[in-house]
């Protein structure tokens, strides 16, 4: 069903109802925000049930800041008693629910045909996307680790990256030593499509919020700024319109913002491995003994 749902809304739905983050009001992304919310409660409200299902009974819901964004959490400490599976059943579970919540969404759109629930459809879905994210300590992180048995996961999937760069690069650089991985035959081929098909659907969703940025966002940000200088020079000083401008200035700048740190991180880290890749070139090509000095 959950399945069936995203089908649906990608391939039927969007392309057939105007999706353009300009258009929105501030009242209407302050609404989005909090209809947002509930979506990501219901996420954490998963992880404690199957928690809870599996006999423990001291997980605690918060609310805390993790790298640079707010997040709900959930305390799940005394799961290290259960097995891999009860394990990865319960890192799946908030998934779960908040794909549920989906469902829901859809259905209200069909009943009201209110263009704001397929901004909050879109939303929930690049959480859950980042909650897929195998390289934070997320959902989709340990989902890995317990399912799979995986002891540092970021550290196997770095070491299976570069064994695999290695049998790429073998016709350039010749035979060399790739790293030892500790992982299954089936465990590396799981993790492999797992940071694959996860990867397309992030940068799918991520590809959608540019096009958004760039030519619809972008274009009209000074705009915006001006209409707000009007409202400020305006006599009578009127509040509503000023506060009304401002919101307006407020939400556009922080997802602005938000995919600019987002883009200027991806960039640094590309940049980071194409300086490792170029330094390892260098080093076993220039190392590398000619073919006359192999003959002598």
């Amino acid at each position: 069903m959950i399945v069936a749902v995203h089908v649906i809304f990608y391939a039927k739905i969007l392309p057939n109802h105007p999706f353009d983050l300009n258009t929105l009001t501030a009242p209407q992304v302050i609404f989005i925000m909090l209809l947002a919310t509930i979506p990501a409660f219901i996420h954490e409200w998963g992880h404690a049930s199957a928690f809870a299902y599996y006999g423990c009974r001291n997980a605690e819901i918060g609310w805390g800041l993790y790298v640079y964004f707010f997040v709900f959490y959930t305390d799940v400490s005394e799961a290290w008693k259960l097995n891999r599976k009860q394990r990865a059943m319960m890192d799946i579970a908030g998934i779960y629910f908040q794909s549920l919540s989906l469902v829901v969404l859809l259905l209200l759109f069909w009943r009201l045909k209110s263009p704001v629930l397929l901004y909050c459809f879109f939303m929930v879905d690049l959480s859950i996307a980042g909650s897929l994210n195998p390289f934070l300590r997320m959902d989709g992180y340990w989902l890995m680790a317990d399912l799979f048995g995986i002891v540092n996961l970021r550290k196997q999937s770095l070491a299976l990256m570069k064994s695999g760069l290695l049998k790429l690069g073998r016709p350039i650089i010749g035979a060399q030593t790739a790293p030892v991985l500790n992982l299954s035959r089936t465990a590396s081929i799981a993790l492999i499509a797992y940071v694959l098909l996860g990867s397309v659907f992030f940068l799918y969703l991520y590809k959608i919020m540019l096009y958004q940025v760039i030519y619809s966002l972008g274009p009209a940000y000074p705009h915006v700024w001006v209409a707000f200088w009007r409202a400020l020079s305006e006599r009578p000083i009127g509040v509503l319109q000023i506060l009304s401008s401002f919101l307006e200035v407020l939400w556009r700048s922080m997802v602005l913002l938000g995919l600019s740190i987002f883009v200027f991180r991806t960039l640094l880290l590309m940049w980071k491995y194409l300086q490792i890749g170029l330094r390892f070139l260098t080093t076993r090509l220039i190392g590398r003994p000619s073919r006359g000095e192999n003959f002598a």
